[in-house]
């Protein structure tokens, strides 16, 4: 890239002449063991605020019948991690941990056709005290995995319209 600038003559103070200033950027080392704590932490923040946004996300559709913007399918998460390398390596292995993060998440939530659901049902079968019928569960898992393929199909589509 390449700009033309003026520099200025008597610049604000704690600006450079062109409007410029450098920072210190990243995080400063720590020990292995203040790391792993510091990663937990932040996983388990990071699924906390994936909570939420899961939360969001269904409350959008079911109150507007729309998505959220900053939800992407396959081809956005591809587009984002494309980007992501560019920068660095250790960015797009941080982008993989989040996009792990999400997936565990996701598949927790108790809905049919996810691990979720399931764990949901072995509950419902307990305080019940006898196993659901095959069929119910067959059905649901076939709703639920029948709205999980419509909502990636709209991602995509979406992903694949932002991208023309």
């Amino acid at each position: 890239m390449a700009f033309s600038v003026v520099p200025r003559v008597n610049p604000p103070a704690g600006q450079g002449a062109i409007g410029v200033q450098l920072a210190d950027a990243g995080t400063p080392r720590e020990g292995f063991f203040v790391s792993l704590w510091d990663g937990l932490r932040e996983s388990v923040m990071i699924v906390g605020l994936t909570f939420q946004s899961f939360y969001q996300l269904i409350a959008n559709l079911v109150t507007r019948a729309s998505l959220l913007p900053g939800v992407v399918g396959p081809v956005g998460i591809f587009s984002v991690a494309e980007e992501t390398g560019k920068i660095g390596l250790i960015y797009l292995a941080q982008l993989l941990a989040l996009i792990s993060l999400n997936l565990t998440v996701v598949n927790l939530i108790p809905f049919p056709a996810l691990d979720g659901g399931r764990f949901f049902m072995i509950i419902i079968e307990k305080i019940k005290g006898s196993p659901i019928s095959r069929k119910v569960e067959a059905g649901a898992n076939a709703l639920g995995f029948t709205l999980l393929i419509a909502l990636m199909v709209a991602l995509t589509v979406r992903d694949v319209w932002h991208l023309f």
